[in-house]
């Protein structure tokens, strides 16, 4: 359900070698939320946030140039989820602490709080894509938006918001069912189960 940055650096020796590294094994993808379901697998599943850092970096670049506020959003959604992984925190600590982020802003002590930058702005292009996608009466997209949207106000520990946004959730997905005739895709069966559980876990009521 979550869909969960092209921006080249000069690279060390070092960090050069550790990228390289990194990638082995890992498939090139054009299309943008491939590198951004990748990048997820790769520092929640695999330990590996250099390389998901770099397909982060390249999927919002991409989505940049086709102006795709989706994208945008997911792709900062993505990042922030990066900088509080485990995958960073864990045994590429020394990494971070050392060389920092490809976004220099960031740095080991204040990832948390740019984590929360990020998903401030993907909030924000969250926002812009849903008023086309309600325009246009795309459930399917809205009801993504919407999933994601909470769970980014999950993250920065904004409880009312999150649940309002789960139950606008729930709401597009129903409403998607009542205009299967327009659909591009069927709904989604596992959407009132996530909602449920999420709402669980944030304490709503």
């Amino acid at each position: 359900m979550m869909i969960s940055i092209n921006k080249l650096f000069a690279l060390s020796t070092l960090t050069a070698v550790l990228t390289a590294c990194s990638g082995f094994g890992v498939p090139q993808q054009a299309d943008p939320l491939a590198k951004l379901n990748q990048a997820e697998s790769l520092f929640l599943e695999q330990d590996r946030p250099l390389m998901a850092e770099m397909l982060i970096l390249e999927a919002m670049s991409i989505y940049k140039t086709q102006e795709n506020l989706h994208g945008l959003g997911n792709a900062n959604r993505e990042y922030a989820d990066l900088l509080r992984s485990a995958s960073v925190s864990g045994k590429w600590a020394a990494h971070y602490q050392s060389k920092g982020f490809q976004d220099k802003s960031v740095t080991f002590d204040n990832r948390i709080e740019k984590s929360n930058e990020y998903y401030a702005r993907a909030i924000s292009y969250y926002a812009k894509a849903a008023e086309t996608s309600r325009q246009e009466q795309r459930f399917d997209a809205l009801t993504n938006i919407y999933f994601n949207t909470a769970w980014a106000y999950s993250q920065t520990g904004d409880r009312l918001n999150a649940c309002s946004y789960y139950d606008q959730t729930l709401a597009s997905h129903t409403e998607q069912i009542r205009n299967l005739p327009n659909s591009k895709r069927k709904p989604d069966q596992q959407v009132p189960r996530l909602v449920a559980e999420k709402k669980q876990e944030n304490g709503c009521l």
